[in-house]
């Protein structure tokens, strides 16, 4: 692992350690106490028919436009063999993460991954209220940023949310066992999931570095192939 791995919180997601990790220090810490109560599940298999919309050729004679389709997770991991990256957290967080990505587009050129944003919705929530019109250059640059073809926007975000919940309540938990209570939803989590869905990573925050994320992402696709069925 790269040397930006001290930097950010991150479990390579073979083990399934959860989110027994020391979220302050940044690096794996041993599962003790209450923290290693449940070990999270190796792989999200709630997920598999959740659809996102992607922007494909239309295979009509109109020159190769695009169209958007909408494809369940367990095809276009099927099918195209793809990573997903959940990009989870408040819409704030969810728009910077796709920001931070934008500046990184070259590094998506050449990878297999998608990033998927989903703005997390507790469950006594009720629905996440509609973004704010679009109001001056900051607001063109998230919308640019939410375009990309790297970009597959999760249909019935609350589904999306519900299939999480376990996920992100752990993540929470240790989040406030801390010394320093925070709610990681603030911070961003973000879920790299491999074939039939397997969870190859889990991570709080902005990685340092998209390039250097990526190029990790896709040595973990390679090193994950023939354990998923």
């Amino acid at each position: 692992a790269g040397a930006h791995l001290a930097t950010d919180v991150v479990v390579a997601g073979l083990a399934a350690a959860g989110f027994a990790v020391d979220l302050n220090a940044g690096k794996q810490a041993p599962a003790q106490g209450k923290a290693a109560a449940t070990p999270l599940p190796d792989t999200l298999e709630g997920m598999r028919d959740l659809r996102v919309t992607l922007q494909l050729p239309s295979g009509d004679s109109s020159g190769g436009r695009l169209a958007d389709r909408e494809v369940p997770v367990a095809e276009l991991q099927a099918g195209a063999g793809q990573a997903l990256v959940l990009l989870v957290g408040s819409r704030p967080v969810v728009e910077d993460l796709l920001l931070s990505a934008l500046v990184a587009t070259r590094a998506f050129a050449s990878t297999n991954a998608l990033l998927v944003p989903i703005v997390f919705e507790d469950a006594d929530a009720g629905e996440a209220p509609a973004p704010a019109g679009p109001k001056g250059f900051g607001v063109s640059k998230q919308l640019k940023a939410a375009q990309q073809p790297y970009v597959a926007p999760a249909l019935e975000p609350a589904s999306w949310s519900r299939a999480l919940d376990e996920e992100v309540s752990a993540a929470r938990a240790q989040g406030n066992a801390g010394p320093v209570p925070f709610d990681p939803v603030d911070k961003g989590l973000i879920f790299v999931l491999g074939a039939g869905q397997r969870v190859l990573q889990r991570r709080l925050g902005r990685p340092p570095q998209w390039g250097d994320f990526l190029d990790e992402v896709a040595r973990d696709m390679d090193s994950s192939v023939g354990i998923a069925s």
